[in-house]
């Protein structure tokens, strides 16, 4: 072989070694990308699901940052970080206040509570005085209460129609009183039934056939098919509040929304079954309606939203980018999934990923201490402007810094350009004390589907997705308004039929709640009083 045919053949065999070389390093990254998703959906799944970090983490954390001064830029967020409590201050703050508590004994049980008293006295015989064989008197009670339930109990409401003739001459002209509206014309639910029937799959989770049991165990055999009649019949009761409330929030100058899937029955769709979506919006008065969509698709709330002009808080899903082209909608951030990127980067690069953490800690505390002295959206704003502007101009300046040293395709990565790509709109709280820090109120709303998807699986239907939509949207506002759901739902599935519709708004939850305000609160009854 030629010197030259060798020296060839080893260019071939070496340029074959580096795409072998290039080749495995970036099987070995897609491994490590894997790997991570493993690790993510492992500890999502048996893990804590919790975003508590170890404070020793931050404690290092706020070390490096108060140590050092970043890209020429000293951080003023320093005196914020020592007030922090370590660990042992923590304990020791702990073991304070448990001394301060009063020892641990049995709760006393409301008074609103019925009573049924048991007098016992003792027997004949022990009244007797030993002594001197006179009869004991009474000189006192030892009174010893007990926690009982009764399971719910049905009744039958009957409505007797006194008819009326004229008997002595003609016995003709029968008058017969006209039947009260009720919510199913001719049906057997009375209010308080199709009440429970709904707070129990919406409010309390509980699946329709499972509902079904329980009232089989009382002698009743009421059927699933029965039970989502009278779900459907609720739902287009309660459609004109929900339309109510829909205007309401599109009328509010700041709305929060979210999203998440929900499977559908299909039988033209593969495996039978589709991916829809149930999307939330939140209005600054606590007014929630849900809306559901076949698909996820940025048309969905771009129907909803048509005409609103104001801030819209929602994390940044693509489907919302085009809302905010016109200008009449102006978009504000989520710092909670910001946070939650991050999070996720602790594996990974825990001290990177903590300098972050430790800021927006420092942010929330911000927010804990308006709170805390229910400050007015002024003061809100002016305790943002004077220490939550300079935490996050620091914290600018970090993700600046790591931006330049994180490596794109990784956790920590992909956390600080989120965080940068949107910083405007995480930043726009700062300046308006009428707005929220996150999205998580309505995080907390949309959380109920999550729980209920895991026991009814599924909604048979886009109409049975939008009927569940309507009856969400009117817990949720329930929740938001302080008000006992099957209470309000009682009373209003009874006089929504004869309702005058200029007057909708009264039997909204917040209406509700008002009207009752201005009368006396009643005693709650054993069925809805709860021990606190």
């Amino acid at each position: 072989m030629s010197e030259a045919v060798a020296t060839q053949e080893i260019s071939v065999l070496s340029k074959r070694v580096d795409e072998l070389a290039a080749a495995l390093a970036a099987r070995e990254k897609v491994i490590a990308n894997k790997n991570k998703q493993i690790d993510y959906l492992v500890r999502m799944l048996f893990g804590r699901k919790s975003e508590k970090i170890n404070p020793d983490q931050l404690g290092l954390a706020f070390e490096a940052l108060e140590s050092c001064t970043l890209n020429g830029f000293t951080n003023p967020f320093v005196k914020e970080a020592k007030d922090v409590e370590t660990p042992d201050q923590g304990e020791v703050k702990a073991e304070a206040e448990k001394a301060k508590k009063p020892g641990h004994g049995r709760r006393k049980l409301p008074e609103n509570l019925p009573r049924i008293e048991k007098h016992v006295h003792p027997p004949e015989a022990e009244l007797l005085c030993a002594c001197c064989g006179k009869r004991k008197k009474e000189i006192g009670v030892e009174l010893t209460e007990q926690l009982n339930y009764e399971p719910a109990v049905f009744s039958v409401n009957v409505t007797i129609r006194h008819k009326y003739a004229c008997e002595e001459t003609c016995l003709t002209g029968v008058t017969t009183p006209a039947l009260p509206e009720t919510p199913i014309h001719k049906g057997m639910p009375a209010p308080g039934l199709l009440a429970q029937v709904v707070v129990s799959k919406y409010a309390d989770h509980l699946p329709l056939n499972r509902l079904s049991g329980i009232f089989q165990r009382s002698g009743l055999d009421i059927s699933r098919s029965t039970l989502c009649g009278w779900v459907d019949a609720v739902s287009s009761l309660l459609l004109p509040i929900v339309d109510y409330l829909k205007v309401a929030i599109l009328a509010s100058k700041y709305v929060q929304t979210d999203d998440t899937g929900i499977l559908v029955l299909d039988k033209h769709a593969k495996g039978g079954s589709r991916k829809g979506a149930l999307w939330i919006y939140r209005s600054i008065f606590g007014d929630v309606v849900f809306v559901y969509t076949p698909t996820r698709a940025g048309a969905g709330p771009a129907e909803f939203l048509k005409g609103f002009i104001g801030k819209l808080q929602a994390d940044a899903y693509t489907g919302y980018d085009k809302l905010f082209l016109s200008g009449e909608i102006v978009e504000v951030g989520c710092m909670a999934h910001t946070r939650q990127k991050f999070f996720e980067s602790m594996d990974s690069s825990p001290l990177d990923a903590s300098k972050v953490m430790a800021i927006v800690r420092l942010l929330y505390k911000v927010e804990a201490d308006a709170k805390e002295r229910a400050l007015s959206p002024q003061e809100v704003k002016a305790l943002r402007q004077e220490k939550s502007v300079s935490l996050l101009k620091s914290m600018k300046t970090v993700l600046d810094g790591l931006l330049v040293t994180s490596l794109p395709s990784s956790p920590l990565g992909k956390a600080v350009r989120y965080a940068v790509n949107h910083w405007v709109a995480l930043t726009r709280y700062a300046d308006d004390g009428h707005l929220d820090i996150d999205n998580n109120a309505v995080e907390r709303r949309i959380r109920a589907v999550a729980i209920g998807r895991n026991n009814w699986i599924f909604a048979g239907s886009d109409e049975g997705a939008a009927r569940g939509a309507a009856i969400y949207s009117i817990i949720a506002s329930c929740k938001e308004a302080g008000v006992e759901p099957f209470e309000y739902l009682r009373d209003d599935i009874g006089r929504i039929p004869s309702h005058p519709k200029d007057r909708i708004h009264e039997l909204t939850p917040r209406g509700w709640k008002a009207a009752r305000a201005t009368v006396a609160t009643p005693s709650a009854t054993p069925a809805t009083a709860a021990v606190s």
